[in-house]
């Protein structure tokens, strides 16, 4: 290998998570030998019990983090420790450990109500304006920006206290700002369900979105941390699941109160929160504490009794405790004001302890600055808002918030409860298409998931609009209808689940809370930027058959199907992969990869990126995509050769399995670095043999 410039912050052994050079996916503890691992669990030990420190279990904890897939040849290993190691990358969802379970349902419940609270906000907008002195009928100029305030005024709320409040707000924990999340939200829907005048209801739907711009800016992280690997992708993505499921239940309560009380049915649908909120937050309460977040603030025997908790066996908690220690060292040096010559695996004992005193010295603007000034940092910004903002940019936001105004169709087609249900409908839409996602979200990818899905989007939105178009108003509504659950369809196998997922994954721990907080920003103020001026086009003044209405409608789903595309184009350039890495030719088949692991991914440069995709990437995919289609015509013809491998680690493996098929490399040698094969042993190899790459 040869070794990065001196000039610059080192990484071990001369890698620089600014400009990864090598283009290699490594495991820091390959480059220490085997005595030098079990001492470091020994020191792991007594920092997390100091009376009685477990040296057995953390010797090796080490020697399993340093070759997981060498698990075998540790010595001392229970037969249930072996087997759960043998079964791990195999266990389902429903097998985890109960209190991985309770975790996932308080992720679920605040999810939950962050949908519910969307949709009831939705079908109130049918009666609050005329009962809070709104002109429903004209809709005078005025009146439809303070209809546009009201609506988005939740969510430019929410992104602010996302931005500014949420890290600082982290002191008290991933739990503790959940339940605070959860009293703002309470306040807002009991304020909101009374208001007695619109700037009442703006003001307390501004409390609302504080609460929901809290909640929005650490669920995920928390699903995050406290998720194995190879199960991240589904576990974060029940955010996205359990958000179409309240938006649903959301709209099944709208309806139910329409039913019982028509007049006053806006308040009571705006009061319905209270049921998955009450829920949220007595959970908060039971659960444990994030493990990576206990690390950061140095409670090493909370976050090992955390993660104990979180995982089958002892062993387990105790090598992702020493692993995620030896990678926050390597983080260290994204910290400003690190030294230079300072090597982090040299001092394996102190990396939280470094880790804190660095932290209290970085204030929270200057953390906010590094998002931009931090190459491997900047990168992960520049990608999940790209992620983010296209959630809201490709919409889907146009439907789900306005989709009670747009269902009123002329002549009375659809009036009284019909858009209730019919609200509800695409409400079941968006919870039965993200099912597909939650198998496919770890074994093919996030980043392929878009890709696939962006086109679908782009096509029916385009159509639903041209819907407006047709001369019969009956097949006009037929016809929207038609598109707009296609597109409902769409958006939920692909940008629905992705969005949260990928940006709760990409930020180093020291920059996690402050990062996924500009990603909520970011998607928050679209989202109020989206539910501010998208009125100025739904609302109509008069007969919405007329011709100027539905050009206007036409128009506007027209800019969100060009939106749409040009996302597509961003995302399949700029933003990578965080599922995992494919090695050699099993393309589909990931490598799952750890968060701290992902400092190597976004340690390759930007245009490096880009450029593989561009030339290499680009033409093998529409080579193959005609290949597909034409095989079952043409006989003999043969499919494009795979793209060139990106990765060295990963070219000198695919060398090594050619030269020495069958021979295998004893995990564990003290060589300082291993050879290809032992290499693959570890899995932590990277090609880009498909969209997983680079």
């Amino acid at each position: 290998m040869t070794a990065a410039s001196d000039t610059g912050r080192r990484r071990s052994s001369g890698f620089d998570f600014d400009d990864n050079e090598e283009l290699q996916i490594d495991n820091p503890l390959i480059h220490k030998s085997l005595d030098k691992v079990k001492a470091e669990g020994r020191e792991l030990a007594e920092l997390v019990d100091e009376e009685r420190p477990d040296y057995e279990l953390f010797e090796k904890a080490a020697e399993v983090a340093r070759g997981p897939n060498g698990f075998r040849r540790v010595r001392n290993l229970s037969s249930p420790e072996v087997a759960a190691l043998d079964r791990e990358k195999e266990t389902s969802f429903w097998q985890q450990p109960k209190p991985l379970i309770t975790t996932i349902a308080l992720l679920s419940f605040s999810a939950l109500t962050q949908g519910w609270i969307e949709s009831t906000s939705n079908v109130a907008n049918l009666t609050w304006p005329s009962q809070l002195g709104l002109d429903d009928k004209q809709w005078p100029h005025l009146d439809k920006w303070i209809f546009g305030a009201v609506n988005s005024i939740t969510y430019i709320a929410g992104a602010v206290c996302a931005l500014l409040f949420a890290d600082p707000c982290m002191l008290v924990g991933r739990r503790g700002v959940i339940a605070i999340s959860g009293c703002f939200c309470l306040i807002g829907a009991v304020g909101a369900a009374c208001s007695r005048d619109w700037k009442m209801l703006l003001r307390f739907r501004a409390v609302l979105g504080m609460g929901l711009g809290a909640k929005a800016a650490v669920t995920a992280v928390f699903a995050a941390e406290v998720s194995p690997s190879h199960l991240r992708g589904r576990i974060v993505m029940t955010w996205q699941l359990f958000v179409a499921t309240g938006i649903a239940a959301g709209f099944l309560a709208g309806s139910i109160v329409y039913h019982i009380e028509p007049d006053k049915a806006w308040r009571w649908q705006t009061a319905s929160v209270l049921l998955p909120l009450i829920s949220m937050m007595t959970l908060s309460g039971i659960v444990s504490e994030s493990p990576r977040y206990l690390l950061k603030k140095g409670r090493l025997s909370g976050a090992f009794k955390a993660l104990s908790e979180l995982r089958e066996t002892p062993l387990q908690a105790a090598r992702d405790l020493y692993y995620v220690n030896a990678q926050i060292q390597l983080e260290l040096a994204l910290l400003p004001g690190v030294s230079n010559d300072s090597d982090p695996l040299e001092q394996a004992d102190e990396g939280i302890q470094r880790l804190q005193e660095r932290l209290k010295k970085v204030g929270y603007w200057t953390r906010l600055a590094q998002l931009f000034r931090d190459k491997r940092t900047r990168r992960a910004t520049l990608a999940s808002s790209i992620v983010m903002i296209a959630q809201q940019l490709c919409g889907i936001n146009v439907i789900m918030f306005y989709s009670s105004n747009i269902l009123q169709f002329e002549k009375g087609d659809l009036n009284g409860s019909a858009p209730y249900w019919l609200n509800f409908g695409l409400g079941c839409a968006n919870v039965v298409g993200t099912f597909p996602a939650f198998f496919l979200i770890d074994t093919r990818g996030r980043r392929f998931l878009l890709l696939m899905m962006y086109p679908f989007m782009t096509l029916t939105i385009l159509a639903g609009g041209l819907s407006f178009q047709h001369p019969d108003h009956s097949v006009r509504a037929a016809l929207l209808l038609v598109f707009i659950l296609l597109f409902v369809l769409a958006y939920s196998v692909g940008q629905g689940p992705v969005a949260f997922t990928y940006a709760s994954e990409v930020f180093p721990l020291a920059y996690r809370e402050i990062g996924f907080g500009f990603a909520v920003f970011t998607n928050l103020l679209g989202c109020g930027v989206v539910s501010l001026f998208v009125p100025q086009f739904q609302l109509h003044r008069g007969d919405l058959s007329s011709a100027s209405y539905r050009t206007a409608q036409t128009w506007l789903l027209a800019v969100f199907a060009v939106l749409n595309f040009v996302a597509n184009i961003l995302v399949y350039f700029l933003v990578r992969e965080t599922a995992g890495t494919v090695f050699g030719k099993k393309q589909g088949k990931i490598n799952s990869m750890s968060l701290e692991e992902l400092n190597y991914i976004f340690g390759v440069k930007t245009w490096r990126h880009a450029h593989y995709q561009l030339v290499h990437m680009l033409p093998w995919t529409l080579k193959k995509g005609w290949w597909l289609i034409c095989r079952y015509f043409t006989r003999g013809l043969e499919g494009p050769q795979d793209p060139d491998v990106l990765w060295k680690w990963a070219q000198l493996a695919e060398t090594s399995e050619r030269d020495h098929s069958g021979s295998e490399t004893e995990v564990g040698s003290d060589d300082g670095f291993s050879s290809a094969v032992e290499l693959q042993d570890f899995g932590h190899i990277q090609t880009s043999t498909s969209d997983h790459g680079s």
